[in-house]
């Protein structure tokens, strides 16, 4: 049974646009996991309870194309002699990587800009770190075979930078919801009606504003 909005327990902008950039990143080299689209149909709508459509969609799109960018970085990266001769049959995924980061920052400057303003930085990194973040965890866990090489402990390494910065920057994609909450702790029940609602710039979360 679907829990309905009504009774789910609020939750902060922040970690519903986290999730959702967490999530569209997972998928890109997964396109035929049903469960994983499944996810993100559900991120997608728990982040729009926050943000416009018109912003998730641009989360959505920055993040795929910085995955997709990092996936080919790395790949270009692999120094396997088979590898190698593959990327190069390929005209070198360096090429490709390059083009597709340069149309994200293009993205970015424009499109994101005009939408999050201000925000637009930290949304970039959040974008950002999570794609590597994603690349080096999917590295991690293919080579806990090759324990003798050192390489998953240079990768688990990346994983954490990745993550703290991401985590630093999700804090700064939803500041609004902070001030929603104070506001809500240090007001009476009594004078958060409709009215106070408006007055007081506090955005409903979900079908019911956020009551404490």
């Amino acid at each position: 049974m679907v829990m309905d909005g009504r009774f789910q327990r609020p939750e902060a902008g922040n970690e519903a646009l986290k999730r959702l950039v967490r999530l569209q990143c997972r998928l890109v080299g997964n396109t035929s996991d049903q469960t994983l689209i499944r996810d993100l149909l559900w991120a997608k709508e728990q982040a729009q309870r926050h943000a416009g459509t018109d912003v998730v969609q641009a989360l959505c799109f920055l993040a795929e194309l910085c995955m997709q960018s990092v996936v080919l970085e790395r790949e270009a990266d692999r120094k396997q002699p088979l590898v190698f001769l593959y990327n190069t049959l390929l005209l070198f995924p360096s090429h490709h990587s390059d083009r597709m980061m340069k149309e994200a920052e293009t993205f970015r400057d424009g499109t994101l800009r005009a939408l999050a303003g201000d925000r637009t930085d930290a949304i970039w990194k959040v974008c950002f770190h999570a794609a590597w973040c994603e690349q080096n965890t999917r590295d991690w866990d293919g080579a806990q075979a090759g324990k003798l090489t050192g390489a998953a402990t240079g990768y688990e390494a990346s994983m954490a930078e990745d993550s703290g910065i991401l985590e630093e920057n999700a804090c700064q994609m939803d500041p609004g919801f902070l001030e929603e909450l104070c506001w809500l702790v240090s007001t009476p029940r009594s004078e958060r009606g409709p009215a106070a609602v408006g007055q007081h710039n506090c955005r409903p979360i979900g079908p019911r504003c956020f009551c404490i």
